[in-house]
């Protein structure tokens, strides 16, 4: 598994690169990856989401996305991961 430098560095390019659609893209990641059968890959990027929780992403404000909603639907992919394996 990646450990946490790693994760807080793909946040940060993944910042770098998409601004404030960071989560929303990070949790389109994660999803692409369950759907291709890659767990581990969906798990990490389910971590670099839940960042968010952190403060990682921005100055807390959630931008455009409501972070709930998002939170959800990863919690979601972590359900059918344990369903998958």
């Amino acid at each position: 598994m990646i450990d946490d430098p790693d994760i807080f560095r793909a946040a940060t390019l993944l910042i770098d690169q998409h601004g404030i659609d960071a989560p929303i893209r990070a949790a389109q990641r994660a999803d692409k990856l369950l759907d291709d059968g890659d767990m581990d890959g969906a798990a990490v990027w389910r971590r670099i989401f839940k960042l968010r929780r952190l403060g990682a992403w921005d100055d807390g404000s959630s931008g455009p996305w409501d972070i709930e909603l998002l939170e959800n639907i990863v919690a979601v992919m972590e359900a059918e991961i344990v369903r998958r394996r």
